[in-house]
């Protein structure tokens, strides 16, 4: 009993007289101080011995020296504490992370709205192609298409093109599919789903994602009322030239002292 730690005598006769008085046998843990002063931890497994009529007669003390295995719960409550500290600050880090990703991610949403809206509502069609798919389609495309996305989706350039337009066009995308380039800028007539004919003038470009994917952005603009005022214009010039290179009288015309045109008869007049 003098060996035991002051601070621990208290408890363990405490301990010791409950078990006594419950007649079980128990465990108890304390500390001593040795004669060389050196302080050593003890297990004592306590047992109790009775006769036959069920009197206490004798304790039993097995002890067993658990110094090394104390100190070896300590230094892993304490490494345990250790880990649970790292564990609670790389959970306030993740916590941290995790509101500034959503921040990033709100004003990225944001920003998404703000371009599809912008896109969604400018007068030229907008297309973007990955992979040889469509992954998007604004509303002025499918107007100027006359196809809804859904069509779109599942058509080739070839399905839409008018009929005089799809060998020339057959040799550009062939062309375009060994070489890997689009044409930059393609004309090109085309039959809509009302049996209407459109001219469309579609600019491709190149454009790399951030995660490296290459993707192919098509801006189309119907371009029919030019096309047509061409078209006209050229079968008016052609229509008044052969009037003026068949008349009987002689026609010069002289722009900067230069003579840019004479018909037929200008010529014989002149020699």
């Amino acid at each position: 009993r003098k060996a035991i730690h002051p601070k621990d005598k208290e408890r363990v006769m405490r301990e010791l007289r409950k078990s006594a008085r419950d007649r079980k046998n128990t465990v108890i843990r304390y500390r001593i101080r040795r004669k060389d002063r050196v302080g050593r931890c003890i297990e004592n497994r306590v047992s109790w011995e009775t006769d036959d009529r069920g009197r206490t007669v004798a304790m039993n003390g097995v002890m067993h020296d658990i110094t090394e295995i104390k100190g070896a719960e300590k230094e892993l409550r304490r490494y345990c504490d250790h880990l649970e500290y790292l564990a609670e600050k790389s959970t306030l880090r993740l916590k941290e992370s995790n509101k500034r990703l959503k921040r990033v991610e709100e004003r990225l949403r944001e920003s998404e709205q703000w371009h599809r809206k912008i896109i969604e509502n400018i007068q030229d069609g907008i297309m973007i192609i990955e992979e040889g798919e469509i992954t998007y389609i604004n509303n002025r495309a499918c107007e100027i298409l006359g196809y809804s996305r859904e069509e779109l989706a599942k058509m080739s350039g070839l399905d839409i093109a008018a009929p005089e337009e799809k060998e020339r066009l057959l040799r550009i995308m062939e062309k375009s599919k060994k070489t890997g380039i689009p044409p930059k800028d393609l004309d090109v007539w085309i039959i809509r789903k009302d049996g209407t004919r459109r001219s469309i003038s579609n600019r491709h470009s190149i454009v790399q994602k951030r995660n490296g994917s290459i993707a192919h952005l098509v801006v189309t603009v119907d371009d029919t009322e030019r096309r047509q005022a061409e078209e006209a214009l050229k079968e008016s010039e052609n229509k008044y030239s052969a009037i003026v290179e068949q008349a009987l009288d002689g026609v010069i015309i002289v722009q900067d002292e230069t003579i840019q045109f004479a018909n037929r008869a200008s010529a014989q007049f002149s020699g």
